[in-house]
């Protein structure tokens, strides 16, 4: 989770009474990813990282991100509801402990005109019990086969799923090349301007810490939405035993476009309409799932809708944060670990007016 963070000129948090040629400044001037920001918001770091303590979110990482008054917190891996319930306790967080401060948080997709915009990346991993299906198997960089699927899956779906992972018209003010924002359709490894990115983790941990990040998702996004529908789009693809297409390495858009045809890359959807009608024309169950009217009369891909319902599936993955087993898939279960990556600071035992898990 990515956020800009700028003064709140109003004085009490009150936005209609900004002067309307007030331009957004940021908060802090350091430079992208050095410890100047760190050191000019010390004690706001400190109060958000203090304020989720107390909440019992497990922060992993904070740091400035690359645009000018920008940050970004990682959490630690959940189940996919409680996954999806940090990541909007983490942002009124971040938004209550900003007021408090005399500061305005926006985590929209785009803030700055012509600047990186603010990311809602998701990262995800595929258990079978203990272990991790994307590492350690036979499949590029180790994935298993249910675990190349599941993404093949993914990555098929991405321009249908924009609609759901990229909702707002400025999602795509920001979904533009070389932004490390996944403009394109395509896959690699530790490749960030890939939709797809795989990390196998360091050596030695990757049976724990291999996952998959889709980059092209942004916060106006429905947290619980997005989760739903990357778990029923993974599992179609695990029941279809699909196969990724060949890596993408180094910008996409630094490519010829005959190499793009030939590795069957495209452009994600570079507006909202043309996301929705993506959704729409879902090969799969993937419109009827959302309750949408679909234009492709082969448009169930045969799974049956009470397992491709993302209703369905929440409803099914157990209320826990580690281990255990949860979906059904080509009759192997499978265990669908969903990390948000946000953003964040440093801890203090300051007591913050703040939003609670009770």
């Amino acid at each position: 989770m990515e956020w800009f963070v700028g003064p709140d000129r109003a004085g009490g948090g009150e936005p209609d009474a900004r002067p309307p040629d007030d331009d957004t400044v940021p908060a802090c001037r350091g430079l992208a990813y050095g410890m100047t920001r760190l050191v000019e918001l010390s004690d706001y770091a400190a109060h958000i990282l203090s304020a989720l303590g107390h909440q019992d979110v497990a922060v992993e990482q904070f740091h400035p991100e690359y645009a000018p008054g920008q940050f970004e917190v990682s959490v630690a891996a959940a189940e996919p509801v409680s996954a999806a319930d940090d990541a909007v306790l983490v942002r009124q967080t971040i938004q209550a402990v900003s007021r408090r401060h005399g500061l305005r948080a926006s985590f929209a997709p785009v803030v700055l005109a012509g600047q990186v915009g603010n990311g809602g990346h998701l990262h995800l991993s595929a258990w079978d019990g203990p272990r991790n299906l994307v590492a350690e198997g036979s499949g590029p960089y180790g994935l298993t086969g249910r675990g190349e699927s599941m993404l093949a899956g993914l990555l098929d779906a991405l321009p249908a799923l924009s609609a759901v992972g990229s909702p707002s018209v400025a999602s795509y003010l920001r979904l533009l090349p070389s932004r490390w924002a996944g403009a394109y359709a395509c896959w690699g490894r530790e490749n960030r301007e890939a939709a797809l990115r795989f990390i196998t983790g360091t050596i030695g941990s990757e049976s724990f810490a291999a996952n998959a990040e889709l980059k092209s998702f942004d916060l106006s996004a429905n947290p619980y939405l997005v989760v739903g529908a990357v778990i029923a789009v993974g599992l179609a693809g695990v029941d279809a035993r699909r196969q990724l297409p060949p890596e993408v390495t180094g910008a996409p858009a630094r490519k010829p476009a005959a190499e793009l045809d030939s590795l069957g890359v495209r452009r994600l959807p570079q507006s909202l309409p043309e996301a929705i009608s993506h959704l729409a024309r879902a090969p799969m169950s993937c419109a009827q799932t959302w309750g949408m009217p679909s234009s492709n009369p082969s448009s169930r891909c045969g799974v049956p809708r009470s397992v491709c319902s993302p209703i369905a599936l929440l409803k099914r993955s157990p209320p826990r944060r580690a281990g255990g087993s949860g979906l059904e898939a080509s009759g192997a279960e499978v265990y669908v670990h969903l990390l948000i990556f946000n953003l964040i600071a440093h801890s203090d035992s300051d007591q913050a007016a703040v939003p609670s898990r009770q």
